[in-house]
């Protein structure tokens, strides 16, 4: 009975279970139906949450089988611009690790993207419409937390816009996969490779990306190729290629540290500013580079920069535009070996300039730069702290220096150049990181500025000139323009160091004038002294004079017909006082006056014209040596080494004729001796006068040893001229009216011509024709360089009568 009740029940228990099932496969069914629709909502709720304005989802496709989940025209707006839009999002989403709390992405694909990224002034990021909330703590427990991990995902045709601190940047991807991504492994390291441009750059990444330990990282493979920097930087135009290796590590503590090897190369480079522009057609970093951002002890943030490689730089210049100054330029810059240990501590080694020009005015077509070297040499250089410039030996080869000065003497174009000049010792520039301790040491020798800041220190260990080189020389600030070209034979200097303040510099130089003659300078000098001292001995040769004539016309109004010139000086200054001797043997000198007002006034400070000077100085051979004592105070405001020589000259020819004299006239040169100055108020050196008895014209009988003397001057020096004037005295008029009826006065002649210096004053015209009668038929002295002035009375009413000679 129960066995039949068993098998009764039997059919309506499978039709229960087969009612089950088919619920069963219904609500599957209604799921599956369902799901793509579920999905499109809740993508829907979750975008408007995000702010999105205007949602398009075309399409959404699910396989259950393979858990395939496709997307099909998704874009995401508002009115007034679009955060995201896809052409076909595919995603294969794994089952069995959500049970774990994984959710896995096998593998996914994007294309025809197009993706925003913004971030605001306030620093707050929105990707795709959503925004990035702040790091919060969460009260999510280990257990609780969902991780996420990504097999492979593939971009293509996309692309990524960004728009941070108002710069506009876009990352064009033409492919991108992204493999291996885990959460959940501390040590994981997902694979990158990538293939684009960004901002119009080709770019290609094949880089490993360490992302969930404790220090992020990124390593691989860079090749970025002509990337715009004006968008990035808006001072610097240009163009970067970057290839080689890369790593990027974020550590906990929050420093970033990005090294690179390979090539830096930027081409087209451009900076402007109002004090300096800079530009090059190309500069090349090869080598391996570090760069560490880091907060400091104070909580400021600082940058530790390192390189190891070499570097070269062609066709740059540095300008300064707001006074039209081109500083620098140079066809090319190669550096062996670059080494930059930190920021502020850079060597480089192995340096090379080509076609290198400094100072140039750029407003003149055709201005010369100050110098120009086809080739520069340094074999090393470092600079420490910023404040510490050590060169090594440097050689410029084919130098050619130009000086040039305008019309009113200033050098140009140096005086527009406000800080043309180096700093002296006192000055200091400021630092961000100490440097090593040898190099404190050496700064606490020098006196730093009043606030104690470190004295800029500079070192070199030699500077020399070779190859074909030259110096010429512009001066418009003499009449005619004095130009000039000397070839550099030699150009040596020793050691500078501004610490060691009384350590001697050597300094060798040797030109040569038009290719005639020579000059060599040889000494010491003391650069970082307060006044420069130096102790210098410069020797000349056969110096042609006429070429220095626009120089002579200047100071004197004389123009050098013919001469050369050889010179033996030494000059010595300490503390600013200058002090030394020029030895000049002028041969074969002819000067001519230019300027009626200069050769007037030097006339007055010779005493008589400067060819009767120079004559007077003259030896048997035609030459003319003078030693020249020279002195001044550098420190005076008004100091001028042209000024100071031309006063010692003058001084010089003085005494140079007075020795003379006093040799030619013997006993009668007494009264140069023991004169001050034996000039007159017209500039005539005056000599022993020949004194007559009153009223009387007869020739002193005594007096002809004097006019053998006078006679031999005329003789030694055929330039010289004898000038005569007849003094009448108060004796003569009294002698005139004694005699009353005298020889000397026509019998017929009335006593008031006495009274009214008639007499006297033929009395002296007479005495003074007398006696050139004398010195041209008795001793052979040519007329015309005997000259007469016109007879006066003497105020002196105790002189004796007497015909003044001067030359």
């Amino acid at each position: 009975m129960n066995k039949q009740k068993a098998r009764t029940d039997n059919p309506a228990r499978g039709t229960r279970y087969l009612r089950r099932a088919l619920y069963f496969t219904v609500a599957v069914t209604l799921v599956l139906l369902l799901l793509p629709h579920i999905i499109r909502y809740e993508l829907l709720e979750v975008f408007k949450d995000a702010g999105a304005e205007s949602i398009q989802i075309g399409d959404i496709d699910y396989n259950p089988f393979t858990a395939v989940i496709s997307i099909n025209q998704l874009q995401i707006q508002n009115d007034q611009k679009v955060f995201l839009k896809v052409s076909t999002i595919q995603l294969n989403v794994g089952y069995f690790p959500i049970l774990r709390r994984r959710l896995i992405i096998y593998d996914a694909d994007l294309h025809n993207a197009e993706i925003l990224i913004e971030r605001d002034q306030q620093g707050v990021w929105t990707i795709a419409g959503f925004t990035v909330p702040e790091n919060n703590n969460s009260n999510e427990t280990e257990g609780d937390t969902w991780q996420a991990g990504i097999e492979s995902l593939s971009m293509s045709d996309s692309t990524i816009r960004a728009h941070i601190n108002k710069q506009d940047h876009q990352l064009q991807i033409n492919s991108a996969k992204l493999e291996k991504l885990r959460t959940w492994e501390a040590d994981n390291e997902a694979h990158l490779t990538f293939n684009g441009a960004f901002n119009g750059t080709n770019l290609e990444l094949d880089v490993n990306m360490s992302l969930f330990g404790e220090t992020l990282g990124v390593f691989g493979r860079i090749d970025l190729d002509t990337l715009e920097l004006q968008p990035l930087m808006p001072d610097l135009y240009g163009q970067l290629t970057v290839t080689g290796k890369m790593a990027v590590k974020l550590e906990e503590q929050g420093s970033l540290h990005i090294s690179h090897d390979g090539d830096f190369i930027l081409t087209n480079t451009k900076y402007t500013h109002p004090e300096l522009a800079f530009s090059a057609s190309d500069i090349t970093i090869k080598g391996k580079n570090s760069v560490t951002l880091y907060k400091g002890s104070s909580g400021q943030e600082q940058v530790k920069l390192t390189h190891s490689g070499s570097l070269s730089v062609k066709q740059s210049s540095f300008l300064q535009p707001g006074k039209n100054i081109e500083l620098l330029r140079f066809s090319k810059f190669d550096a062996k070996y670059l080494d930059i240990k930190t920021r502020n501590n850079i060597e480089l080694t192995g340096i090379q300039l080509t076609q290198t020009s400094v100072l140039r005015d750029t407003l003149s077509s055709n201005s010369s730069p100050v110098a120009r070297s086809e080739l520069i040499t340094i074999d090393q250089l470092s600079l420490v702290n910023l404040n510490n410039l050590n060169l090594g030996n440097i050689v410029l080869d084919k130098l050619q220096l130009v000086i040039s000065r305008d019309k009113q003497g200033a050098l140009t174009p140096m005086n527009k150049l406000s800080d043309a000049a180096p700093a002296k010792s006192g000055s200091a520039i400021n630092s961000g990181e100490s440097g090593q301790s040898s190099q404190a040491s050496d700064s606490k020798t020098v006196t730093g500025t009043d606030n104690k800041r470190p004295a800029f220190i500079f070192k070199m260990s030699s500077l020399s000139v070779t190859g074909d080189s030259s110096l010429s020389i512009n001066d418009a600030s003499v009449e005619p323009e004095y130009r000039s070209q000397l070839q550099i034979k030699k150009a040596e200097s020793g050691k500078l160091d501004s610490t060691q303040i009384q350590q001697p510099t050597s300094l060798q130089l040797e030109l040569l004038p038009e290719k005639f003659g020579s000059v060599k300078l040889s000494g010491n000098v003391y650069p970082f002294t307060p006044q420069t001292d130096m102790d210098l001995t410069l020797i000349s040769r056969s110096i042609s004079l006429p070429r220095l004539s626009p120089y002579l016309a200047h100071y004197t109004g004389y123009q050098f017909r013919q001469g050369q010139l050889d010179s033996d000086s030494t000059l010595k200054s300490t503390s600013g006082e200058l002090s030394g001797q020029m030895g000049i043997v002028a041969r074969n000198l002819e000067v001519a006056p230019v300027s009626t007002s200069k050769a007037s006034q030097l006339r007055k400070q010779i005493g008589m014209p400067l060819e009767q000077a120079l004559a007077m100085l003259r030896d048997a051979n035609n030459n003319i040596k003078l030693d020249i004592p020279v002195s001044g105070n550098m420190a005076n405001p008004d100091f001028s080494l042209g000024n100071v020589i031309n006063i010692a000259i003058t001084k010089a020819i003085k005494t140079g004729v007075s020795s003379y004299l006093l040799y030619a006239l013997g006993p009668y040169g007494i009264a140069l001796a023991l004169a001050d100055s034996a000039l007159n108020p017209d500039g005539f050196v005056m000599l022993k006068d020949i004194e007559y008895e009153p009223g009387q014209i007869a020739f002193p009988e005594d007096q002809h040893d004097y006019l053998q003397r006078l006679q031999k001057i005329t003789v030694e020096r055929p330039e010289v001229e004898l000038r005569l004037c007849a003094h009448a005295t108060e004796h003569d008029r009294m002698a005139l009216l004694d005699t009353g009826d005298s020889q000397n006065i026509n019998h017929d002649q009335q006593i008031d011509t006495v009274k009214d210096n008639t007499a006297i004053l033929k009395l002296a015209e007479q005495r003074m024709l007398n006696l050139k009668q004398i010195l041209t038929k008795e001793y052979a002295v040519k007329s015309k360089r005997i000259i007469l002035c016109k007879p006066f009375v003497d105020g002196d009413k105790y002189a004796n009568p007497h015909v003044e000679v001067s030359l």
